[in-house]
Order: C-alpha cells, then sequence, then structure tokens
C-alpha cells in the first residue's frame, strides 16, 4: 500500500514554502491588473458586413490597442422587406430613423434580395414594431413587411479597452486634430467600412476597485462559513475544529500558488487579471474544499470502523481508498479544460489557465497539505514541522 504519510513533515514544508513564494511574488511582482480593474471604455460596436472577430482583433492591435477583448454579441433589431430601392432611397431611411432615434440609437444595413430589398434595422434600445412602423409610414416605401430579428443581421462586438480621450487636441501648430475616439472610428471604418459605436461608456477604477473588494470579502465570509460548517458535520469526532481549520489553510495554500503563479505569469507573459480570474479563484476555492471534504470523510468512516488503528495509518489508509475517485474527478474536468485551452476562444483563454492551475494545486493540496496537516496537528508533531517553536505551543500528545 502506498504510503503518504511517512514524508508528511517534508509534505507541509513544501506547502509552507509554495505560500510564502506566492506572498513575495504577489508582494514584489503583484497581479498584472486588466481595464476591469484599472478602468477602461467599453463600446459595441455593429458593422454592415461580415468582419470576423479575429480579423477585428488584429486591426485595434495594429491600431495600438493590443489590450483590447473582443466579445461576439448582438443588438434587437427588425428586418424590413420592401420593394428594390435605390441607394438614395436607402440613405433616406437611414436619415429618417436617424431623425426619430437619435444618430446613435440606430443602424441600418441593406442587401437586395429577390425583386426587393431586405433592410437590417439594428437598435440600442429596440421600439415597439407599431412605432417603427409609424416611423417609415412618411417615406413611402410601398408595401412593406417588418419582422423582429431571430438573431442579428449583422456582425456585433463588445469591445473593453483602455479609456478613449474623446476631447479634441491641437498640434503644434495650433490646428485641431480628431479626439482619440474618433480616430479609431476612423480607421475601422477606413478598413472594415461602415459601422456604428454603441453604448460607449467609462469603467472607473473606483468601481473596479470595488468589484475587488466584494471579491475579497465573499471569499473571506465563505471561508469561515466552511469552517463552522466543518467543525458542525465531523461534531462527533475528536477536535472537530482541526478538521475545518486544516480545510482553509489548504484552500489557502491553493489561493497563494494561483496568485504566485498569475504575478510570474505577469512579468514573463504579459497575462493580465480580470473579473473572469476572480470567477476562476471563486470557482477553484469550492473545488478545493470539496476534494478535501471528500479524505476528511472518509478519515470520519474508518475511525469508526470497529477495530483499532493508529490515526496515522487511518488517514493514509482514507487517503489511498479515496486517490482513484480524486485522480478520476481531476482527470475529466482536466481533459474538458485543456480542450477548451485547445479549441476555445481568446478571450477565456486565462481564465482557463487559471482553473487548470487551481484543479491541479486542488488536488494536490487535499492530499499533501490538509491530510498532513490533520495528522502533524492530531500527532502533536509541530516541533517537527517547526523547530525553532517553543516547547510551551507544542502539544505533548503523541499518538503511539
Amino acid at each position: 500500500m502506498l504510503d503518504f504519510m511517512r514524508n508528511r513533515v517534508l509534505f507541509l514544508r513544501l506547502g509552507f514554502v509554495i505560500v510564502a513564494a506566492g506572498m513575495v511574488l504577489l508582494a514584489v511582482f503583484g497581479l498584472r491588473a486588466g481595464l476591469q480593474f484599472t478602468g477602461g471604455s467599453i463600446m459595441t460596436l455593429v458593422f454592415g458586413q461580415e468582419v470576423g472577430q479575429s480579423d477585428l482583433r488584429q486591426e485595434l492591435s495594429n491600431l495600438g490597442y493590443s489590450e483590447a477583448v473582443i466579445q461576439v454579441t448582438h443588438k434587437d433589431g427588425f428586418t424590413v422587406r420592401s420593394g428594390r430601392l435605390a441607394p438614395a432611397r436607402i440613405d433616406e431611411v437611414r436619415a429618417g430613423l436617424e431623425a426619430k432615434y437619435g444618430s446613435r440609437s440606430s443602424f441600418v444595413t441593406a442587401r437586395d434580395e429577390g425583386d426587393g430589398t431586405l433592410l437590417t434595422v439594428m437598435f440600442t434600445h429596440a421600439p415597439e414594431r407599431a412605432s417603427l412602423l409609424e416611423t417609415l409610414k412618411p417615406l413611402a416605401l410601398g408595401d412593406i413587411s417588418v419582422a423582429p430579428l431571430e438573431k442579428p443581421g449583422a456582425p456585433a462586438f463588445l469591445v473593453r479597452m483602455r479609456e478613449l480621450k474623446q476631447d479634441v487636441q491641437r498640434d503644434q501648430a495650433g490646428q485641431v486634430l480628431p479626439s482619440e475616439k474618433a480616430q479609431l472610428e476612423t480607421a475601422l471604418a477606413k478598413r472594415f467600412g461602415r459601422f456604428a459605436s454603441f453604448d460607449y461608456y467609462v469603467v472607473s477604477p473606483a468601481i473596479a476597485g470595488e468589484v475587488v473588494r466584494n471579491a475579497a470579502i465573499a471569499v473571506a465570509v465563505a471561508a469561515v462559513f466552511v469552517l463552522l460548517y466543518i467543525s458542525w458535520a465531523f461534531r462527533r469526532m475528536p477536535s472537530p475544529f482541526r478538521y475545518g481549520a486544516c480545510a482553509i489553510l489548504a484552500l489557502l495554500h491553493d489561493i497563494f500558488f494561483m496568485l504566485g503563479t498569475f504575478a510570474v505569469l505577469g512579468i514573463a507573459a504579459g497575462v493580465e487579471v480580470d473579473a473572469m480570474f476572480i470567477a476562476a479563484m471563486l470557482t477553484i476555492s469550492g473545488y478545493s474544499v470539496h476534494d478535501t471534504i471528500v479524505v476528511f470523510d472518509r478519515i470520519r468512516e474508518n475511525i469508526r470502523k470497529p477495530g483499532k488503528t493508529d490515526f496515522l495509518t487511518t488517514v493514509n489508509n482514507s487517503i489511498v481508498e479515496t486517490l482513484v475517485r480524486s485522480l478520476n474527478t481531476g482527470f475529466a474536468t482536466l481533459f474538458v479544460l485543456v480542450a477548451l485551452l485547445l479549441f476555445g476562444g481568446v478571450t477565456i483563454r486565462f481564465f482557463l489557465v487559471a482553473l487548470l492551475v487551481g484543479l491541479i494545486v486542488g488536488t494536490y493540496s487535499s492530499i499533501f497539505v490538509a491530510s498532513q496537516l490533520l495528522v502533524i496537528w492530531e500527532r502533536g508533531e509541530w516541533r517537527r514541522f517547526l523547530p525553532w517553536a517553543s516547547r510551551s505551543v507544542v502539544s505533548e500528545r503523541v499518538s503511539s
């Protein structure tokens, strides 16, 4: 039988080194904050022709916005079928809709279809169908049919990037220059043709900081409840508080490992953390605690079995009995994450990396941190783990 307990002090010291390294890396390098934490701008771009997400990302990178995060989205709208319309008549439709709903609230694309013209009208906030018909009536388009869009009629993307300056500037000669936002829109129009920019707004760093604080509070509150719940669930065991404390310490081990890893990735590869990283941290926190509880629950069952077995052997047997289950669950999740990492979108790549790192370290900590810590605590072997510890804080209780 595998003996996981033989090198328990070594495993625990390794865990301590990992936590210390994570804290040092976090203090020295910090995390490379993404736009959602540093503040930035968000807008929706709707194009009048097919535009690929990768093409838009490449163009923004060429324009100096390599940090831009792009997600496919859609806007509400209608399709309008009419008789064949000349380009001048289509311009009249655009002008009429802009006069009614605002130049930044509607966007029209058109293509010939059979003997008629199909107009796709996109809105920031779509009006009622009756309102749209009423607006189109004065334009004398003849027999028309209006139907809600079942799927986006034009490519639409949600773009997050650094804050764009909207104030006009002057060059050294005193000539007025377009704002940064206007320059970007001109460049995109030159590359992709006609498009509209909707829902432009700026996210301040203060709001981003509030998200981080709320996430930290959520983790702290969850840790307290986990500690209380595990202590209550193992209340019939000797020293039930130790089970909860060991689970939380293993969780801290995982969190600092992930923070240290992303601190290094931020320096080495420019990896940024955003709201998805927080989501990954919360997900892995739950996974780590769950994996630890599985082992602890088997320890509880084995202790209750008839026969006299020392605690160290019971814990080792419990780890061996749950090892296959832990590895099967871990590998099944690992295969899915690797597949998503290889074939998924670029926008979720580092979210998947965070889940992957957390999955591996969470599985490791349930066996080599939480269980080892429980045995050392139960057997009063703190002096072996901390040779410099005072005798006054070392338990004299040593199991046979």
